[in-house]
């Protein structure tokens, strides 16, 4: 038995929930040692329960510690001397062996934080660089909480734990700061993973952000790491698919800024400000929204045990807030598949609120290839420049890349 006074490891807590797989009276037991769970129900599920204790474990952790004295940053302003900056600017030229543009060399000392952490080879270290480009385009990040962040980041390859289903190839942890990656997948989707887990890194604030607004921040870190380094960043078929989708629709309502914004800092409330701003209700927007992160949680339970009908209304009312377009695009939405139609490009909300509408039916990842071979991709971008600026030198064809049926 694990004493309350103990601190958890992430080898600990795997160990601790192996033995409440085993006996759900054992559970009990261990909830009645340990403070932090005396008021749960006990009569939950175990999968509820066991979700629940991960969550506790972890936060019984030390929280991460600050490595360094000196922080370069204070919030997002670079405050060393000009002198100690050049030092460094050249040492990174030295060790990446390349030249670095003065527009960017704040963002090279920030990420040169990992060249202070012991935890990570010298092959990840230098591989951490690759996040320049997304985190060039963000003026929302506090620098100096990402400099802490990359200063005791842990990456480690280790064999899944029994508890987590084979779909699950890699996780960020918060409170410890650490990334598992999963060995039981081919080493170039280990890749990708391992990018979408560094993005988590930078961009996981505050735990129980990611629990009230799980679409955003899933939609958002794999939407970021298709646009900065998928090799196909339109044609999201494989994870998170509605979750972007939804990121996107809140995009076109109220701008990539916002959405921005509010990942970066873990918090929704301008979101909702501007959608009840819109639509005059204030509180709806934060219900509507927090219904249907709910539902699309559902698929990863493979309960369908939802309203079809009211997955449906949900995703329509979104269109309450595009008021301004509605009689535009009359008729451009009332049955699957939509038409090319350069409207489409113009008014993106309506192909999203399409591609969410296929998730209606039990057969959804059918039902979304289906739309995607019929329909088109459209390819938008949203948050990387240089793909935006890719798509805007590309005429609509080009830009609406529609594919020709089998």
């Amino acid at each position: 038995m694990i004493k309350e006074t103990e601190k958890l490891s992430i080898e600990e807590l795997y160990k601790l929930i192996d033995e409440i797989k085993k006996d759900e009276e054992e559970y009990k037991k261990i909830v009645q040692s340990r403070k932090e769970f005396r008021e749960f129900d006990t009569t939950l599920h175990l999968p509820r329960i066991m979700a629940y204790l991960v969550i506790f474990a972890i936060a019984a952790n030390t929280v991460k510690e600050k490595l360094f004295s000196f922080n370069p940053f204070h919030n997002n302003k670079l405050i060393m001397s000009e002198k100690d900056k050049k030092e460094i600017i050249s040492e990174l030229e030295e060790k990446l062996d390349i030249a670095i543009n003065k527009a960017d060399e704040d963002d090279y000392i920030l990420l040169n934080a990992v060249f202070n952490n012991s935890n990570l080879t010298q092959d990840q270290k230098k591989e951490m660089f690759d996040l320049l480009p997304l985190i060039r385009d963000n003026d929302y990040i506090d620098k100096e909480t990402f400099y802490d962040t990359l200063g005791n980041l842990k990456i480690n390859y280790v064999e899944r734990p029994d508890i987590f289903d084979e779909a699950v190839i890699g996780n960020y942890f918060f409170l410890t700061n650490s990334i598992s990656i999963y060995l039981d997948r081919e080493n170039d989707y280990n890749d990708e993973v391992l990018k979408h887990e560094k993005i988590h890194s930078l961009f996981t604030s505050d735990v129980s952000f990611i629990t009230k607004c799980h679409f955003l921040t899933e939609g958002m870190t794999e939407l970021l790491m298709n646009e900065y380094f998928g090799l196909t960043p339109f044609c999201e078929y494989e994870n998170y698919v509605y979750e972007i989708a939804l990121v996107k629709l809140l995009c076109e309502l109220v701008g990539e800024d916002k959405v921005l914004e509010a990942y970066t800092k873990g918090s929704m409330t301008k979101i909702y400000n501007t959608l009840d701003s819109i639509y005059g209700n204030k509180g709806d927007s934060k219900e509507l929204l927090t219904s249907l992160d709910e539902i699309l949680d559902n698929y990863y339970n493979a309960d369908y045990s939802f309203s079809k009908e009211e997955l449906k209304m949900l995703i329509k009312k979104l269109e309450n807030y595009f008021v301004d377009k509605k009689e535009e695009l009359l008729g451009l939405n009332e049955e699957l598949p939509i038409e090319y139609d350069k409207r489409v490009k113009e008014n993106a909300f309506y192909y999203y609120e399409n591609l969410l509408l296929t998730a209606t039916s039990n057969n959804h990842f059918a039902d979304y290839s289906a739309f995607l071979r019929d329909v088109g991709i459209l390819q938008k971008a949203y948050f990387s420049k240089e793909l935006k600026e890719i798509v805007e030198k590309d005429n609509y064809e080009k830009v609406y890349s529609k594919k020709i049926k089998q």
